[in-house]
């Protein structure tokens, strides 16, 4: 599985780095997928699931379920009606939608107190990207939303793995003004994005959400595949970033043109971003 982890353009072979992978890979809390996700976690992958299967596979879980009514019923999705069993919400939200709120629902369950911020983020971030592919009717992955919830939880990892260090990535990253991501590279020797694909593969997940997410904070090449998600993924993040003030490098030009958003207005997003974020963190 290692070997297939997407490398960053430094300390390629530095034993310390291959030495934490190694750790991340075995460690006891490690972020897993909560057992009523990991249930029906195969129905999940599949994208021509049939809807009335999953929702009676998810009402024989009444608190999922009241988890997932929750969600929805938040604002997050923006429904004007009170959404009162799955099943309504799988006519309104449509397959793609109901595994983004189940993925939510785990994913928030994931993240701990110390890690409100990462959530927070996580949250409207995938609440922007899909925003921003419905107003430029762009045909990419159903999964990006889901890809967005998921693309930080490497930082979880590599807290949890080094408290101590973790916080000096932190002060790294105010004292010198740099992304967190270029901290963790100087002082883990790996980044969250590099330790996100380890949790990615040992949950299965696809490869249109693993690939985005593994070149989030590559800022110099785009993949070969789901370009397009990946470019998406970078601009969604650091509009949310910069609406968040968190330090963040703007996508290049390039990668615009390969998500189909020649002449997008950054402003723009990031001043609805700015508007949104304060309603979000009070849903939860």
């Amino acid at each position: 599985m290692l070997a297939e982890i997407i490398l960053h353009s430094e300390h390629k072979t530095d034993p310390d780095r291959d030495f934490l992978i190694d750790r991340i890979a075995v460690m006891k809390d490690l972020p897993t997928l909560p057992v009523y996700v990991a249930r029906i976690s195969s129905m999940l992958r599949d994208e021509n699931v049939n809807s009335s299967e999953l929702v009676k596979a998810l009402e024989h879980d009444p608190a999922l379920v009241a988890h997932i009514l929750k969600m929805i019923n938040s604002g997050y999705f923006g429904l004007r009606i009170k959404i009162e069993n799955v099943a309504q919400a799988a006519a309104l939200l449509g397959i793609s939608g109901i595994k983004q709120v189940i993925y939510s629902v785990a994913i928030m369950n994931i993240f701990g107190k110390e890690e409100a911020e990462e959530w927070a983020h996580s949250y409207s971030s995938s609440l922007l990207i899909g925003k921003i592919i419905r107003e430029n009717n762009l045909n990419v992955a159903s999964n990006l939303p889901i890809t967005m919830l998921m693309h930080d939880l490497g930082k979880v990892a590599l807290r949890r793995l080094i408290p101590s260090l973790w916080q000096k990535v932190l002060n790294c990253s105010h004292e010198k003004g740099i992304p967190v991501f270029e901290a963790e590279a100087k002082l883990f020797h790996l980044d969250h994005a590099e330790a996100g694909q380890i949790i990615m593969r040992n949950w299965q997940m696809p490869d249109e959400v693993i690939i985005p997410l593994a070149f989030h904070h590559i800022e110099d090449r785009l993949p070969e595949q789901f370009q397009a998600e990946t470019a998406l993924v970078q601009i969604s993040n650091y509009i949310d970033c910069t609406a968040r003030g968190i330090i963040c490098h703007a996508p290049k030009p390039g990668f615009l043109k390969s998500a189909g958003l020649m002449g997008f207005d950054f402003d723009h997003w990031i001043a609805l971003q700015q508007n949104t974020i304060p309603q979000l963190d009070r849903s939860f």
